[in-house]
């Protein structure tokens, strides 16, 4: 706890000093630079809007948990002169909200799912909108009307890789309805690590047992009615997801003898390398993780 505590002191002092901190100025008449947004997948979507006309810097970057980050003053750093800060809102990533007044952020702040209806509602508020493609439209629609009135200057050019980019994604969509509807409806079951899902069952058809909530709730309750209904529904497979511990599907496994998918990603994408470095490749490689296990 202590360690902790000392941890937090020195942050909250480095994070002062990047605020108040000499700014380098620039050139007279120059616009602010770039884009900042809270996490990999925000800044994916918003590079496929922004183009070569601004460069985009994730905080929590590809394989980085989001949940809890801590930012770091080289983050603080990072929003002195941007033109916007894109954050999910829904609860997901207050600590970039929190940054952003730290650090007198001065452009500005893009909700990226200001145009989402949420599911849930305070501790039960589930923040994963985009993994519905449906929300991940709305979110880049939010993105493209929040640059453009951040860089006036570029709206043209946003406007039209923002609507390159609202056809890549419906024609996505299209591809996952396809995808999914290989799977027996008896057997769309979804067991996951933690109760991230609940837009993507509802937008492609899965009953979701999950084994945490989305407030990161991790007990012997939830965990035992989680056996209970992949006993009772006769579920196939259950997946582990990329930034969590394992543990708990692995337990599940033990319980009920059911299979381990592959892990899917939720919260981040892949490094470059990976199979998910762009949201997109991140849907379809859960898309083809979740029909191998269930079919």
């Amino acid at each position: 706890m202590r360690a902790d505590v000392s941890r937090r002191t020195l942050l909250l002092a480095a994070l002062g000093a990047a605020a108040t901190a000499p700014v380098a100025a620039a050139k007279p008449g120059a616009p602010p630079r770039g884009a900042v947004a809270s996490f990999s997948v925000l800044a994916d979507i918003t590079r496929a809007i922004a183009g070569a006309d601004l460069p985009v810097r994730a905080l929590a970057g590809a394989g980085v948990d989001p949940h809890g980050f801590e930012p770091r003053p080289a983050d603080a750093a990072a929003l002195t002169g941007a033109s916007a800060l894109v954050v999910n809102g829904l609860g997901f990533d207050p600590w970039a909200t929190r940054l952003a007044k730290a650090t007198r952020f001065a452009g500005l702040t893009i909700v990226a799912s200001a145009r989402v209806t949420p599911i849930g509602q305070g501790r039960t508020l589930d923040p994963h909108a985009w993994l519905d493609v449906a929300n991940a439209r709305a979110y880049a629609h939010a993105i493209a009307d929040g640059l453009a009135t951040a860089r006036p200057d570029l709206a043209p050019g946003l406007r039209a890789r923002a609507a390159a980019y609202d056809a890549a994604l419906a024609a996505l969509d299209a591809e996952l309805r396809a995808a999914f509807a290989a799977i027996p409806p008896a057997r769309r079951v979804l067991v996951t690590a933690h109760d991230s899902f609940a837009y993507f069952g509802r937008a492609y058809g899965f009953r979701l047992v999950p084994m945490r909530s989305a407030a990161g709730e991790d007990d012997a309750a939830r965990t035992a009615a989680a056996i209970r209904t992949v006993r009772a529904v006769g579920a196939v497979a259950a997946f582990p997801e990329r930034t969590l511990d394992p543990r708990g599907v692995a337990r599940l496994r033990e319980e009920t003898g059911v299979r381990v998918g592959g892990a899917l990603f939720t919260d981040a994408l892949s490094e470059a390398t990976g199979p998910a470095s762009s949201y997109i490749g991140l849907m379809r490689t859960n898309a083809r993780t979740i029909t191998a296990a269930l079919t």
